[in-house]
């Protein structure tokens, strides 16, 4: 059977790096977010090592897929080759392969970022690429990493003579941290750039560090005492997907929100409901209820710096629109993620208190 890029030739990924020389993408210049613990772990997983023996099996299990790690820099190199290593697959039949397992690389800085194009990861490959071709002017290259996969090896092809600079500060300056489930890992974007909070990134201009476990977002306190060491801008917690039923939502929810905010007693933090259930379901309207009796307890003691998003809404209300914002029942796609990071902008802008 013939491959599709010899069918049509719009699926040619541009591959000629002859001439290039080869930095690692993983060290300065070039910045890498995303990452609480790299440095101590020496690697680009999620969790800090020592933690390993104290979560569950789904979070160790995930904690080298790199959802929300990103890496900028800025060059003026015509062609720009993007070679990655990666592991830890998985292989979804929901999940395009690219959102899983690829690179989505945007141009431009601050809130000015637009998608330029994917670095596509084969199917059962472990090594993939791409070389894109620029004009010669300098300018900025964020990469968003595999939602779905880790990253054992980046490396950034440039021509000789042309620079490598590292990008521009963020406008936020401290990272927001999302907390929650699948859909917080990415589940079931196209392509790393559209997940939610991807997309809030470049919306607000901030890095993002993502803590979204497939199934295994629990709302465990001590997973609550680690994320809670973290110097932040926000905290975003959306995990009650995982939640079993809305008893075990009921007795983690607030805990946990304790243990964040003993420790971190003015950060702007975000409860987020489920998107995927309409706001008539009777599942939907508990638990929601649930994550309100947080946020009213938190007002009720004078706290001020709580905020609450319905996720009931965040797909719209009629069933004809939601019916476009999921791929397989439960997992947003592109335009389910569009609905949840529209939704979300305004509230998360006024937390940051970005103009």
């Amino acid at each position: 059977m013939a491959k599709i890029e010899d069918v049509d030739k719009n699926f040619i990924m541009d591959g000629n790096d002859e001439g290039l020389y080869y930095v690692s993408g993983l060290s300065e210049p070039i910045r890498i977010t995303g990452l609480a613990w790299r440095e101590v772990n020496g690697n680009l997983h999620r969790l800090r090592a020592d933690m390993l023996a104290h979560v569950n099996n789904g979070l160790r299990e995930l904690s080298p897929h790199t959802a929300g790690v990103q890496a900028s820099f800025r060059t003026n190199s015509k062609r720009v080759s993007v070679k990655a290593q990666n592991g830890w697959n998985y292989r979804m039949q929901h999940m395009a392969i690219n959102g899983s397992s690829g690179i989505d690389v945007y141009l431009g800085s601050g809130t000015r970022k637009k998608y330029f194009k994917t670095v596509f990861a084969g199917v059962g490959e472990d090594h993939f690429g791409a070389v894109l071709s620029l004009d010669g002017r300098e300018y900025e290259l964020t990469l968003n990493f595999p939602l779905y996969s880790g990253i054992d090896d980046l490396q950034i092809g440039l021509e000789p003579g042309a620079s490598l600079k590292p990008p521009r500060p963020h406008r936020v300056e401290k990272p927001v941290v999302f907390y929650g489930s699948s859909i917080t890992q990415g589940a079931c974007a196209s392509r790393p750039g559209l997940a939610y909070f991807n997309a809030l990134s470049r919306w607000l201009d901030f890095a993002p560090m993502n803590f979204g476990f497939s199934g295994s977002a629990l709302g465990e306190e001590y997973v609550a005492a680690f994320l809670a060491e973290l110097d932040m801008a926000a905290f975003v917690m959306d995990y009650d997907y995982n939640a079993p039923d809305a008893a075990f939502l009921e007795n983690t929810h607030e805990p946990f929100f304790r243990v964040i905010r003993q420790a971190n007693p003015d950060l702007p933090v975000l409860f987020v409901s489920m998107p995927n259930r309409p706001g008539s379901d009777p599942e939907c309207r508990a638990r929601k209820e649930i994550i309100l009796k947080t946020y009213r307890n938190a007002l009720a003691r004078g706290d001020r710096r709580v905020w609450f998003v319905d996720g009931s809404k965040l797909w719209g209300r009629g069933e004809r629109e939601r019916e476009f914002c999921t791929g397989d029942g439960l997992h947003p796609n592109d335009m389910g993620f569009y609905g949840m990071a529209k939704g979300i902008y305004p509230t998360l802008k006024e937390m940051l208190n970005v103009l």
